[in-house]
This record gives structure tokens, C-alpha cells and sequence, in this order.
């Protein structure tokens, strides 16, 4: 059996998948997956759009004893839109040459906003994602629609945040 975060993170991919299969997103094809965060801060290599859901490790949640068998924590779940822009992406004329041109960035911004909306829909309450394991989606947030330090280093980074409670059976 897989760890809490493990079980979480892949639930969430499993709906952000299922949405793109559907074609729910208006533009960018991609395939989210679930991964650590263990790219480079500036992104060397990533030449494509890419989607990592990734557990928010900060060692901080609070496990609290639930009941005599149960134990109860308050875990989440990080969606990071990422990607590096290609001289193309650049303004060659005029006052803006040199800067990202705003139709590159803006169906980044309107993903990281679809993401949310579907991760905000498909919520659902106590659902049990293996044996003895339930999980209630408490909230989405958008952390950052843009994030204009990387975007200033040519990259772009959104991300959504889904919290859980979770009831694990010991």
C-alpha cells in the first residue's frame, strides 16, 4: 500500500487526466503526472507544457489521534503548471521587444484557472481511496496564476492547491 500523499496526489491526476481525455481544457494537450518537485529553479530542459501534481511534503500536517483506531490529518496536494518559453514566444518589435508576448502567457493563466474550476467540481466528500483510507476534499485554491519573478527568467509556474482531510484507519 502506498502512502497518504501518494494515494492523494495520484486521485487528483486521475481527475485532471480524465478531464483532459474529455477534452475539458480549451487548448494545450498534455498529460498530467504525478512527480516530486525535483526539477532544476530554472527549468533547464523542459522544452514542453507540463503538469506535475506533487504532495505538499512540509512535514508540518498535524496527525491527530481521531478515535481509538483512527488517525485524522489534514494533507495537500500541489498542481504545478510549468514552462519554458521559446525565442518565439518573444515581442520582437517596438516598446515590447524582448518580452514575453501576452498570447503566449495567457492560455497558460486560463489553465491554471480550468484546472482549479475542475479540481473545485469534482469534489467529493469522505470518499474512500483505498481500504481504511477517506478522504474529503476540503479545499482549492489558486496559489499563483502567474508567478512574475520566473516569468521575468522566461518560465512560466501556476499553481493550484487541493487540501484534504483525511481519516486513516491504524
Amino acid at each position: 500500500m502506498n502512502a497518504v500523499p501518494i494515494l492523494l496526489a495520484d486521485v487528483v491526476t486521475t481527475v485532471i487526466n480524465a478531464a483532459v481525455t474529455a477534452e475539458a481544457f480549451e487548448t494545450l494537450g498534455f498529460t498530467a503526472r504525478r512527480s516530486y518537485p525535483d526539477w532544476d529553479d530554472d527549468f533547464a530542459g523542459l522544452n514542453n507544457l507540463q503538469v506535475d501534481v506533487v504532495f505538499v511534503g512540509s512535514g508540518g500536517d498535524v496527525l491527530e489521534l481521531d478515535s481509538a483506531s483512527s488517525i485524522d490529518s489534514d494533507p495537500a496536494v500541489d498542481i504545478a503548471v510549468r514552462k519554458r518559453f521559446q525565442p518565439a514566444d518573444r515581442d520582437t518589435t517596438g516598446a515590447g521587444a524582448g518580452r514575453i508576448k501576452s498570447t503566449a502567457i495567457d492560455p497558460l493563466v486560463r489553465l491554471v484557472e480550468q484546472i482549479h474550476e475542475i479540481i473545485a467540481v469534482t469534489r467529493d466528500d469522505a470518499t474512500e481511496i483505498t481500504t481504511g483510507i477517506y478522504a474529503n476534499w476540503l479545499d482549492a485554491s489558486v496559489r499563483t496564476y502567474c508567478d512574475f519573478k520566473r516569468l521575468r527568467e522566461g518560465v512560466f509556474l501556476g499553481v493550484v492547491r487541493v487540501k484534504f482531510n483525511v481519516s486513516k484507519t491504524v
